[in-house]
C-alpha cells in the first residue's frame, strides 16, 4: 500500500458480544493495517452497546437492534482524517451510512448487512437513502448475503459450474447495482475468477456474499481489491486500497507489557541494564545523562526482542495460513468430507493462536468493556 492508500476492510464477525471476541477482531485489523473497517453481526443490543474502541481505533460508529442480533459498526483508525458530516443508523441494525470528507474528497460509506432471503423494502429503503442523503464517491461495503453473479460466486458440493440461476436476493441485489450505476471492486479487478468468502458448513457451499460495491466515478480510485482467509470468524475479511491525496498515518512506540511477563525475558533485560551500567558509566559523566540515555538503550533491545518473537509467530501463523490456502483451494474445486475436517483442524489452531495473542492483549489493555 502506497502513502495515499486508504485500506478499507469489511468482515462479519458473528457476535462480539465476549472481550476475547472484541479483543480477537481489534488484533486483526491491527494486522490487516485497514484505516476503515466495515463489521457486521456484531450481535449488540440498542440497550446495551459495548466498546469497541482502543488506541488504534479511537472512533466507532454503530447500528444495533433491540434484540441481540444483527448489528453493524464501522471503526475508524486514529490516523485517518475522515470527518463525519452525515451518520444514519438503522434501528433495526442492518445498516450504518456515514457521509464525511478526507482531505478534499467526500466519502459516503454504506456498511451493510443485508437480510438472509428475498426483501425487496430493505433494497428499497437504501435505495432511498442512495439519492436523498448520500453525497462525492459512494463505497458500500459488508455481507449483502446475495451474490452479482451466481454461476461464477456460488458453489455447491460436486458442483463445477455454480448456481446460473441463483436466488432471488441474488436478483434483487442485481437491479439494485444496476438502478444505481454500482460496480462490483473485486470482480473488476478478477474477472473470471472464482473466489469465496463464506462455506456453509450445513450446505457444504461456497458463496461470494461478501462485496465491496463502488460508483462508478470511485472505480478508478481502487488499485487493489482481495480476499482474504476464513480464520477465526466464519467469513473471510475482504479488502479494498482506495487512493486518497494527502494521507499520512500516524505511528508512536509503546511499551509491550507482555515482553516482561517471562521469567528469560526478564533475566535476559537484567543482564543488559547491569552491562549498560558497567560499560557506560565513568565519572566524568553527568548521572543524569547516563540514567536518561539508558531508557533509549533499553527500549531498542525490547523492539529487538518484541520484533524476534512477532517473526517467529508471524511464521507459524503463515505457515498454518498457507495450508489453509491450499487445502480451501481444492476444496473450492472438489469439496469432501476430508478437506473439510483437515480445514477445520488447521482453523482451531489458527484460531488457537490468535486467541492466546488476543487473550495477552485483553490482559494488559486499558480499555474499559462493560461485562
Amino acid at each position: 500500500m502506497g502513502d495515499n492508500g486508504l485500506k478499507i476492510l469489511s468482515l462479519n464477525v458473528k457476535g462480539l458480544n465476549t472481550p476475547q471476541k472484541r479483543r480477537l477482531l481489534l488484533r486483526e485489523l491491527k494486522r490487516s493495517a485497514c484505516h476503515i473497517a466495515m463489521i457486521q453481526e456484531t450481535h449488540f443490543a440498542s440497550s446495551r452497546q459495548f466498546s469497541l474502541r482502543d488506541r488504534a481505533f479511537p472512533v466507532a460508529y454503530m447500528a444495533s437492534s433491540p434484540q441481540k442480533k444483527k448489528g453493524v459498526a464501522t471503526l475508524i483508525h486514529s490516523s485517518c482524517p475522515f470527518k463525519i458530516h452525515l451518520q444514519v443508523s438503522d434501528p433495526a441494525g442492518r445498516y450504518l451510512m456515514l457521509v464525511g470528507q478526507i482531505a478534499s474528497t467526500t466519502l459516503t460509506l454504506f456498511n451493510i448487512y443485508a437480510p438472509n432471503g428475498y426483501d425487496p423494502d430493505f433494497w428499497t429503503e437504501i435505495s432511498s437513502l442512495l439519492t436523498t442523503k448520500a453525497d462525492g464517491r459512494v463505497i458500500f461495503g459488508g455481507d449483502f448475503n446475495a451474490v452479482p453473479q451466481p454461476s461464477l460466486d456460488r458453489k455447491a458440493s460436486g458442483d463445477s459450474s455454480g448456481t446460473p440461476s441463483g436466488y432471488p436476493q441474488d436478483a434483487s441485489l442485481e437491479s439494485f447495482m444496476l438502478d444505481h450505476s454500482l460496480v462490483d471492486a473485486w470482480r473488476l479487478h478478477h474477472p473470471g475468477d472464482r473466489d469465496f468468502t463464506f462455506f456453509s458448513n450445513p450446505h457444504h457451499s461456497y458463496s461470494r456474499i461478501d462485496l465491496f460495491l463502488v460508483s462508478l466515478s470511485t472505480m478508478p480510485l481502487i488499485p487493489t481489491s482481495s480476499i482474504g482467509d476464513i480464520t477465526w470468524s466464519d467469513h473471510a475479511p475482504i479488502f479494498m486500497t482506495l487512493s486518497i491525496p494527502s494521507y499520512t498515518p500516524a505511528w508512536s512506540w509503546r511499551l509491550n507489557s507482555s515482553l516482561l511477563h517471562k521469567p528469560e525475558h526478564i533475566l535476559e533485560l537484567q543482564q543488559q541494564l547491569r552491562d549498560y551500567f558497567l560499560e557506560n558509566y565513568s565519572p566524568t559523566l553527568s548521572p543524569t545523562t547516563l540514567w536518561l540515555a539508558h531508557k533509549t538503550v533499553i527500549r531498542g533491545h525490547l523492539i529487538q526482542l518484541g520484533s524476534r518473537l512477532k517473526k517467529q509467530k508471524l511464521a507459524s501463523l503463515v505457515s498454518l495460513t498457507k495450508d489453509l490456502s491450499k487445502w480451501e483451494t481444492l476444496n473450492k474445486l472438489s469439496p469432501s468430507d476430508v478437506l473439510t475436517a483437515r480445514i477445520k483442524t488447521i482453523r482451531t489452531a489458527i484460531r488457537q493462536l490468535l486467541g492466546e495473542d488476543a487473550a495477552r492483549s485483553l490482559a494488559w489493555s486499558k480499555r474499559t468493556y462493560f461485562e
